[in-house]
């Protein structure tokens, strides 16, 4: 379910993942709340890809009176295939947690009341206690503040949809749009309840992320701050910048990557490997804190992290062992004319790191011991056009390409 790829070596400084988003895609898709007092018909409907586990997942009401009125847990449960796909042709599906069994389509059944009342609002919380979403109607004040919650325009974890609906009528139900992540909640609409299904106002229930992260670390290699980030899809994703801090406030942070263009995958349903060598001048025995930002083709950016890498002092900079070989993409991505490859090998291994173009000719052929490189390619005296890497040592191997553009 989490899938997060840490390469620990033996001199590290890494602190745990924090996303910035919603990784798992769930989101709260319709919202029956209680208008009468007595109303059997109530339900919270969520939607996410078919085969998520969402179990011990957390949805809490909130209103304008009361820190919270209740918190319910999701028992075990994965998302089922409901037989709709998204705008990539991905399965998705429906939860349903229902006030009663006269809900049609409901997956689980409890006790609870979400209110009508003015400035209630949900949230919706990961098994790790993360905040993927958060929906509210009415007139709602700032109680939201107290559990980190902000009003925006845009959907990313610990952000705060503001729907203004106010559902007084016996069968309708707030619903979400068709793109249930570009909402900023203006675009919710009040119709027939519609649990375990598409909303009236939905065709697809699009709930693409612009990228979905997989693994975001920092490490301290040949006296150089270096990050690295692998996505499992990017949807429109033109570019990152890379920002850094003393803090973990991300308003205090500087673009660190200025001129640098690190080019996205565009769209694309299979891993990307991201490499950045920060060479704009750390201070000894200084924790440093980065995120990484995309940047779609319209210019809409989504951060993730931070992560935390403190600099060691010169004297106690020891060569790093790791634990993993591994072979990542090289940085920049396209280039022109030169090129940063860098692998990891592990302990008591030797490897063969080769570069050949796309008829199968070899270019460049060296080999490495244990530790952490970063080799340097310069393709200068080479035409344009797609080249491949290739990292192989006792037990392991990995084929990469890049892309050379004069």
């Amino acid at each position: 379910m989490k899938k997060t790829i840490l390469l620990i070596l033996g001199f590290l400084f890494l602190t745990s993942l924090v996303f910035g988003q919603n990784a798992y895609k769930i989101y709260i898709n319709e919202i029956r709340a209680d208008d009468e007092g007595v109303d059997d018909i109530c339900f919270v409907e969520l939607i996410g890809p078919a085969g998520t586990d969402i179990t011990n997942f957390e949805i809490l009401h909130y209103n304008q009176t009361t820190t919270y009125q209740w918190t319910r847990t999701i028992s075990s449960f994965s998302i089922p295939d409901d037989g709709i796909t998204d705008s990539e042709g991905n399965s998705i599906g429906f939860f349903v947690l229902s006030y009663n069994t006269s809900v049609a389509n409901y997956d689980q059944v409890d006790t609870f009341n979400p209110q009508n009342g003015p400035g209630d609002f949900l949230v919706l919380k990961d098994d790790s206690g993360n905040i993927l979403d958060a929906v509210a109607w009415g007139s709602p004040t700032t109680n939201f503040i107290t559990i980190g919650l902000t009003q925006s325009g845009t959907t990313t974890a610990n952000n705060y949809l503001h729907s203004t609906l106010n559902d007084n009528a016996s069968d309708t139900s707030l619903q979400a749009p068709d793109n249930v992540l570009g909402d900023n909640g203006s675009s919710w609409i009040l119709a027939d309840a519609t649990p375990g299904t598409i909303n009236s106002g939905q065709t697809s229930g699009n709930i693409i992320l612009p990228v979905t992260l997989s693994s975001f670390t920092a490490q301290f290699i040949n006296s150089t701050p270096t990050l690295y980030w692998t996505t499992q899809s990017e949807t429109n994703n033109s570019c990152w910048n890379i920002y850094r801090s003393i803090s973990q406030n991300i308003g205090q942070a500087i673009l660190v990557n200025d001129g640098d263009i690190i080019i996205g995958a565009g769209t694309s349903t299979e891993p990307t490997d991201y490499i950045y060598v920060d060479e704009n001048g750390v201070i000894e025995n200084t924790t440093y804190w980065y995120w990484i930002e995309s940047v779609d083709y319209s210019g809409e950016t989504e951060n993730y992290g931070p992560v935390s890498l403190t600099i060691p002092s010169e004297g106690n900079n020891i060569p790093e062992i790791p634990i993993v070989t591994g072979l990542h993409q090289n940085f920049p991505n396209p280039f022109n004319p030169s090129t940063l490859i860098s692998f990891n090998i592990k302990e008591h291994e030797t490897g063969i790191l080769t570069v050949y173009n796309i008829k199968r000719q070899l270019i460049v052929e060296d080999e490495f011991g244990a530790g952490s490189h970063n080799f340097s390619w310069d393709a200068g005296n080479y035409s344009s056009g797609v080249y491949f890497y290739k990292l192989q040592t006792e037990s392991y191997t990995k084929i990469m390409k890049m892309l050379m553009v004069k």
